[in-house]
């Protein structure tokens, strides 16, 4: 077992303690259900003062060191209040200097506003709370914008969309740096059925589809996960829903945000990774092992997904990036 990962989060006054709590939840609890050893060093450090007030009325006291702040292998920023206000130019030093270090950094809703301050984002796919895009792009025109997605990954950075985006952005983090089967531990503790994607829509239209059906689309999904290497196209999908295939394409489309068989690629890259991590399967095995007719058909998704390639998602995360 590898030391615990080292993750500072940087606050502000007026935080919001939601998007804080998705933080601490995910990086600072004890799991001797999931782990014996801790998976992370969580620390906390403020800029403006040793006691800040925030949203909602309570004062809290973050009583992190800036010497744990800039070890950190991991810098959080879960929101910042004002995105126009100034950052203090502190942090934006401390920020470029970590992001040189090659820091793994996570934003959180309005978080995004310090990385972009900094200049990090130049050049580099970004999202976040929906709300805020328009004026983002307006003030950091080199950084490119998404407002189709939950987050983004860009090198070593991930951006995520408004508040719970942050939640699924985090349990990714995890999964990248602990493997699938750590990430649903927590995600079950947390009382998450089940990780959403990061491509999926920031807003869609709420659909009441009933219980029934929805129970069925969820089984549906079940049944291909525990056997992605069988062969499924949207006939045979809307078979095992027991409707017709225009009535499983709506009906799935409202309960996941995406289309099936965008859902099956994703799902099909995802044990892909995992396989990548824990065996020395070559590509092309993978690749008919998680139901792809070919390594160029994996390497196709895993680009469009990952933006990099099977092999070079192996030896980044394979490597020992941390202690």
């Amino acid at each position: 077992m590898k030391k615990p990962i080292k993750v500072a989060a940087i606050v502000h006054k007026k935080i919001c303690t939601f998007e804080y709590g998705i933080a601490t939840e995910v990086f600072s609890l004890d799991r001797p259900e999931v782990s014996e050893k801790p998976l992370y060093h969580f620390s906390t450090y403020s800029f403006g003062g040793d006691f800040l007030e925030a949203q909602g009325g309570c004062v809290f006291q973050a009583t992190g060191s800036l010497a744990e702040l800039q070890s950190a292998e991991v810098i959080v920023v879960p929101g910042w209040t004002y995105i126009e206000s100034r950052i203090p130019e502190e942090v934006l030093t401390i920020i470029k200097e970590a992001n040189e270090r090659g820091v793994q950094f996570l934003s959180i809703c309005s978080g995004v506003y310090v990385l972009a301050s900094s200049g990090i984002l130049n050049g580099k796919r970004a999202t976040t709370h929906w709300r805020y895009i328009d004026k983002l792009r307006q003030r950091f025109p080199d950084v490119i914008f998404d407002d189709e997605t939950l987050f983004v990954e860009s090198e070593n950075i991930i951006t995520s969309a408004g508040s719970t985006a942050g939640l699924d952005a985090s349990l990714y983090l995890v999964r990248q740096q602990y493997g699938s089967k750590i990430a649903n531990d927590i995600a079950r503790r947390l009382v998450i059925n089940e990780h959403r994607q990061g491509f999926q829509p920031q807003v869609s239209e709420s659909i009441d589809i009933g219980d029934e059906a929805e129970r069925i689309i969820s089984e549906v999904k079940s049944s291909i996960r525990n056997n992605l290497a069988g062969e499924y196209n949207i006939s045979e999908m809307a078979k095992l829903a027991r409707m017709s295939e225009r009535t499983f394409q709506r009906r799935f489309y409202d309960l996941a945000g995406i289309p099936p068989i965008q859902w099956l690629n994703y799902e099909r890259v995802i044990a892909a990774t995992e396989l990548l991590l824990v065996s020395k399967q070559t590509v092309e095995h993978i690749a008919f092992s998680v139901g792809f007719k070919g390594a160029d058909i994996l390497r196709y998704h895993f680009q469009k997904q990952f933006g990099i390639s099977p092999i070079e998602y192996r030896e980044k995360y394979t490597k020992p990036r941390y202690r």
